[in-house]
């Protein structure tokens, strides 16, 4: 395995975990291994050592502590100006596969879900997000297929996933659509299935794909939203054509320098 992999490896870690791991190494190198009854010279020897060892290995699990908090701030924020990108199915299926999954798992993380991402890094018997939530623990399988159909052969395999490993509850989500027998098998099963249409619903904040109405425009107290992207003021406008036509909206007031939006509030 290269260093570069190994770092990686270790910075997959959530920050908390390297914590806790150097506090443990500290006080067994320092306090503990060195104060056992060791008979035996050589291990006595070795034991003997340990705080010398113990002592820069924290440190180093602490730097990388830190490192991997940084990593998941950024990836956490790149996550959600993925979602906010979005102006609708189209640009959703435009996506690649990996950040489709990631697009569906940050939707399913603002719902206050917590998401466990496989991210493609080894044999997940079909399995790309892992949900949780009030004990309750839900696997997502998603296919980002534009023109094939989902058929029911991948609804019984997740079927079998599910029951394999024990889940709650099973979800397939797709950008395109389901056949019918998939759609009956999903039913009959207790597997929800989303398809393109209900993925718009799914993800929030999304974009209409469609120009902004200046005089429809109205400012949004400041102790409202902000944009999601630039921080900036909002402004509540109206969508005229798309899917979401008629409705209101919040837009970043520096439209179109930045394309931030969020659902409309009443304010």
């Amino acid at each position: 395995m290269s260093r570069q992999s190994s770092l990686s490896l270790w910075l997959a870690f959530p920050w908390w975990f390297l914590t806790l791991l150097a506090a443990i190494v500290y006080a067994l190198g320092v306090y503990g291994l060195p104060n056992l009854p060791i008979e035996q010279p050589l291990l006595a020897g070795l034991a003997s050592r340990t705080p010398s060892m113990a002592k820069p290995l924290s440190v180093a699990l602490l730097l990388l502590s830190a490192c991997s908090a940084v990593r998941s701030g950024i990836m956490r924020q790149q996550r959600r100006k993925l979602l906010a990108r979005q102006s609708g199915i189209e640009s959703i299926r435009s996506l690649s596969w990996n950040k489709f999954e990631q697009l569906v798992g940050e939707a399913y993380r603002q719902q206050g879900y917590q998401v466990n991402e496989n991210g493609g890094s080894g044999p997940d018997d079909g399995i790309d997000l892992t949900l949780t939530r009030a004990g309750q623990r839900i696997l997502v399988q998603c296919k980002h297929w534009r023109s094939t159909k989902i058929g029911v052969t991948i609804v019984r395999e997740h079927l079998g996933v599910m029951t394999a490993h024990g889940a709650d509850h099973g979800v397939i989500v797709g950008s395109g659509e389901f056949t019918a027998p998939a759609i009956a098998f999903a039913n009959n099963n207790g597997i929800e299935l989303i398809d393109g249409a209900a993925l718009i619903q799914l993800v929030p904040h999304i974009q209409v794909d469609t120009p902004w109405v200046k005089a429809n425009e109205s400012p949004v107290p400041a102790n409202h939203s902000r944009c999601p992207l630039c921080k900036a003021d909002m402004v509540k406008r109206v969508a005229r054509r798309g899917p979401r036509a008629g409705s209101a909206f919040l837009g970043c007031s520096t439209y179109p320098a930045c394309r931030g939006t969020r659902n409309a509030r009443v304010v």
